[in-house]
């Protein structure tokens, strides 16, 4: 019995694999990984999936995973490549029946396609599929008594304001939800005062921090200590 990592990933620019063929990397302290390229993926980018098989062990199997997602993650980031390892999660699910016919039928258990790494014991698991695309037209009286509900607001709109908006919309044609989020949090930011705050409350901060690193805490919890601590201030 033998194990198998298997991550799934998207990339930004087309590996030069002929289609119907693989190929094996050499990456230092790991097995051999086998690369297969798949299809376009949504909305720009392609899918690829690289392969670890002869595993011991189901753990074994998943820390060479892991290792190799976090690899993938760096490389990409680093050298501009541009990989999204995903969150190792399926949104495609099989009712109990499907299973079971399955399973009847190949004697192997049905598996979503993953994004992200998935890990299986060798020839026990069929793996399957699915990619749908779909648009949302809407009508012009749709976007006219939006319009007209908004246009009130705009005489008193601020610069910050309306570099929060900005970012906001910006954030609508991002399609992974990481940058989705950065982009959101920079609106929030946009938002905020970025004057000086004053010489008392730099001090009350500094005292805040020279209390909390004298006490007997875990990092994590020290951290923790302190913003909440400053917190409860800016409340007050």
């Amino acid at each position: 019995m033998t194990y198998r990592a298997r991550y799934r990933f998207k990339i930004l620019s087309a590996l030069q694999v002929p289609d119907g063929e693989s190929l094996t990397f050499a990456i230092p302290g790991l097995p051999p990984a086998t690369l297969e390229m798949g299809e376009d993926a949504f909305p720009f980018g392609k899918w690829a999936i690289l392969k670890m098989s002869g595993f011991t062990t189901e753990d074994e199997a998943r820390r060479a995973g892991q290792q190799l997602g976090d690899t993938l993650l760096i490389v990409g980031a680093v050298t501009k490549l541009g990989i999204d390892i995903g969150f190792s999660l399926s949104t495609l699910r099989f009712s109990a029946e499907i299973h079971g016919a399955a399973k009847s039928k190949t004697g192997k258990d049905l598996r979503a396609e993953t994004h992200g790494l998935m890990i299986y014991e060798e020839d026990t698991v069929s793996i399957v599929g699915m990619t749908a695309q779909g648009s949302v037209l809407l009508t012009a009286d749709a976007l006219e008594e939006r319009l007209t509900a908004w246009v009130g607001t705009t005489g008193t709109l601020t610069e910050r304001q309306r570099n929060c908006a900005a970012l906001l919309n910006d954030s609508f044609f991002v399609p992974q939800t990481e940058g989705q989020f950065v982009l959101r949090v920079s609106a929030v930011e946009a938002l905020c005062d970025q004057s000086d705050v004053g010489t008392d409350y730099q001090a009350a901060i500094s005292k805040i921090e020279a209390f909390v690193a004298g006490e007997e805490l875990a990092a994590d919890r020290r951290a923790h200590w302190a913003v909440g601590v400053m917190t409860r201030q800016n409340e007050s």
